[in-house]
């Protein structure tokens, strides 16, 4: 088994790698595992990107993942880990990472605009801990990556 992850501002990135390391396997970005074959056993590490995991399907088609993981700015884990095993019909292991919206572009960075202003439209109708997070990490760019929680993955 490797680890192939797919990251746009390096968050995902820093749990993949450290998952490799703490396992002793090989790990690729998605672009460089373009060159491994077809059929092998992954464990994959995506971005949360609008409610899903970025480039799963792509992923899918062509490894057979052992281990989904991904990583997203909402810190209700529990929630979010049972939303995406009924997404994906497979046991997802969340993180909360970060966001830096200075490594975005394009689209991407149009996407985060528009949920940057849902974010505070919910905020100011029902203020939580976790919308007040999200728009703080959104904005500042702060990391809650904690590589202790890849002990979950087993």
């Amino acid at each position: 088994m490797v680890v192939v992850y797919n990251s746009k501002t390096n968050f995902t990135k820093k749990y993949a790698v450290g998952y490799a390391k703490s396992k002793n396997l090989e790990c690729y970005s998605l672009k460089e595992a373009k060159r491994l074959k077809k059929g092998m056993d992954i464990a994959f590490f995506g971005n949360i990107r609008l409610g899903k995991i970025s480039k799963f399907k792509k992923v899918n088609k062509k490894f057979n993942i052992l281990i989904l993981a991904c990583v997203g700015l909402d810190t209700n884990i529990v929630k979010r880990e049972k939303e995406l095993k009924e997404l994906y019909n497979k046991t997802v292991f969340y993180f909360v990472g970060g966001i830096n919206v200075n490594d975005l572009k394009g689209f991407d960075k149009f996407i985060m605009k528009k949920v940057v202003k849902s974010i505070e439209k919910q905020y100011k109708e029902h203020p939580t801990n976790n919308l007040e997070y999200q728009l703080r990490s959104i904005k500042s760019g702060i990391s809650q990556v904690d590589l202790t929680k890849l002990n979950k993955i087993f």
